[in-house]
């Protein structure tokens, strides 16, 4: 007789709605089981369940001071702090795209060591 292996879980089987709800379940699961609170916070995380905080760029003194003077800052990805933890954070990393002159203006109204 031919023993029978089971396979690892491949994830690329089920659409991502579907693995939402099961590890929602899970998660419903171990609460009723009054397992540890963070590792459910970790299974939350780790499938993308919640979302991790993300610096809010509209805060960002650079940011608000360049589009003051016209300089326009687009984010083209993020850079993640603390991955897969609760204080996981995504900072945007951003590009400027702009005319020299007016860089020449930022560096000496940042008193950058250009001169007018």
């Amino acid at each position: 007789m031919l023993k029978k292996y089971e396979t690892n879980f491949d994830y690329n089987d089920m659409e991502k709605a579907d693995i939402k709800k099961a590890v929602l379940e899970v998660m419903n699961v171990l609460r009723k089981q009054g397992i540890s609170e963070n590792i459910i916070k970790d299974l939350e995380l780790k499938f993308k369940i919640k979302q991790p905080k993300t610096y809010d760029l509209t805060k960002s003194p650079f940011y608000n001071y360049a589009n003051s003077i016209g300089i326009d800052i687009t984010i083209n990805g993020h850079v993640a702090t603390a991955t897969g933890t609760k204080d996981e954070m995504r900072y945007p990393i951003v590009a400027i795209c702009e005319d020299i002159r007016k860089l020449e203006l930022l560096m000496v109204d940042l008193n950058l060591n250009a001169s007018k």
